[in-house]
């Protein structure tokens, strides 16, 4: 009975994280998206970030789309979405790559380290309900997840150019939403492109990578982004600094 009863608990602890996405309300940027996709159109919004702002080209895709209809019940649909599909990537993850266990204590784990997860965030409604955050740095950390299940099962795959498909659509919508998820995943390809070196696919998709890369790096909206007040700009010594100090505060 214990054992059930423990089983249970992360059950009950997940269930206010989903009905909170229902009271979530637009805020801050998400008004500039709306009004350029109104103004624009869905596409010239898009070209004006690509060359105004960044090269963000996946999450400004998500973005204009999500925005341009301007419904406050999708939104908080995508909110909610992206909670359960948080949960179902870290789940699978678990049961796929860490160990085998019964699928009950899996979901438990997951439900456990997903708990964890949201409450330790240093802003939840950014992470999750704010949904200009949440698409931009949330759906490629999933994204990620399903990343490393096709690299490590394309071995064994049948139909590797399936494989090599869904990795590099994964490979774009990782690189094409932040600066930071395109650097792990390189690097990611990277090890994997080394640590099973026969494997051509693996150099196929991280030239393929490489060369996507440059597309979003050398965005012309990057260099107007940049030209911005910015405090210490380019100053290497003072952002490795200032990311050792914040992330020193949020683990100690």
């Amino acid at each position: 009975m214990k054992r059930k009863i423990f089983f249970l608990i992360p059950f009950f602890l997940i269930i206010p994280l989903l009905v909170l996405p229902f009271f979530s309300y637009f805020s801050a940027d998400d008004y500039c998206y709306t009004v350029r996709a109104r103004d624009m159109g869905w596409y010239g919004s898009q070209v004006f970030m690509y060359f105004g702002w960044s090269g963000r080209i996946f999450a400004t895709f998500l973005l204009s789309t999500l925005f341009l209809l301007e419904s406050i019940l999708l939104y908080r649909l995508v909110s909610f979405t992206l909670i359960v599909f948080f949960l179902l990537s870290v789940t699978i993850f678990f049961h796929k790559i860490v160990f085998e266990r019964s699928s009950r204590e899996i979901m438990s784990f997951s439900l456990f380290f997903f708990f964890l997860y949201f409450t330790g965030m240093p802003s939840v409604p950014q992470g999750f309900f704010w949904l200009v955050g949440a698409l931009t740095y949330t759906v490629p950390i999933i994204l990620t997840l399903y990343f490393i299940l096709i690299m490590d099962f394309l071995p064994k795959a049948d139909r590797k150019h399936l494989f090599v498909f869904a990795g590099m659509i994964l490979s774009l919508s990782i690189m094409g939403s932040n600066e930071a998820s395109m650097l792990l995943l390189l690097a990611l390809t990277f090890f994997y492109a080394v640590e099973k070196r026969k494997e051509k696919s693996y150099w196929l998709i991280l030239f393929l990578s490489l060369l996507l890369s440059l597309f979003i790096i050398f965005a012309p909206g990057n260099s107007v982004r940049g030209e911005g007040a910015i405090e210490n700009k380019q100053d290497i010594l003072f952002s490795i600094v200032g990311t050792a100090g914040f992330l020193s505060a949020m683990v100690f």
